[in-house]
């Protein structure tokens, strides 16, 4: 039986501040100083927030107030799209301090509204299922956490439910239309 390894220890944020922001070595130098992969540097950059804009702010800090390079990290960068990415249907919000932050610091926007509203943390083995089944529509009200083993079982009947919905809805559009034509 093959027992699952724990995850390595992270690098400690002194180490990080040192090689990132004053000697200001990238996460592939720091991977190659300290013998790691560059996706275990980068992981634990996030989880300190030493992201590049943090960074940039620490490094003119460092040097007396003197710019160095540009910053061309959020706002400043011709690609931003206001923190929001859109992939695979969802949504995902920059957010790298959140419990449930991927490793580059983005958070699906559905358990940020779902949490935000009721007023705690959803654990990893829960998962926010839309009930319309539109990934982008994160309204509360469209919004039921589950178990993760549960939510194969409930998307059917749900489904179902939608299109009988959708075909009511069809069918009393129809008759408006009657009466008002």
């Amino acid at each position: 039986m093959i027992e699952k390894t724990q995850r390595r220890n992270r690098i400690s944020k002194q180490i990080l501040e040192d090689l990132y922001i004053k000697e200001q070595l990238s996460a592939r130098m720091i991977a190659s100083k300290l013998s790691l992969e560059p996706s275990s540097v980068y992981r634990d950059l996030v989880y300190y927030g030493l992201n590049r804009s943090t960074s940039e702010a620490l490094i003119v800090a460092h040097n007396n107030g003197r710019q160095i390079g540009r910053d061309l990290s959020g706002a400043n960068n011709p690609q931003w799209k206001g923190g929001r990415l859109n992939k695979q249907g969802y949504i995902k919000i920059l957010k790298p301090q959140h419990h449930r932050a991927d490793c580059s610091g983005y958070v699906w926007e559905h358990v940020l509204v779902w949490e935000e509203f009721n007023q705690k943390q959803i654990s990893k083995d829960m998962i926010i299922h839309h009930l319309n089944g539109d990934k982008k529509d994160n309204r509360i009200e469209n919004l039921v956490v589950m178990a993760r083993s549960e939510h194969i079982h409930q998307v059917a009947p749900f489904k179902e439910r939608i299109k009988k919905l959708e075909s009511e809805i069809a069918r009393l559009k129809g008759l408006l239309e009657n009466n008002n034509g």
